[in-house]
């Protein structure tokens, strides 16, 4: 069992790499210019009387 190896084409490998890539961009752009945008819908203060 040790002596199992993963074989991975490169091709496949890099796929993968260009998910990985991908994702990682997003995020990093979601925490650069989030907190920097309005607001979809601005939050309303709870009614009184419930």
């Amino acid at each position: 069992m040790g002596d199992e190896r993963a074989d991975s084409a490169p091709p496949e490998l890099g796929r993968w790499m260009v998910i990985a890539a991908v994702l990682i961009v997003g995020i990093v752009l979601y925490f650069r210019l989030a907190p920097r945008t309005r607001p979809v819908v601005d939050p309303v203060a709870a009614e009184s009387g419930q």
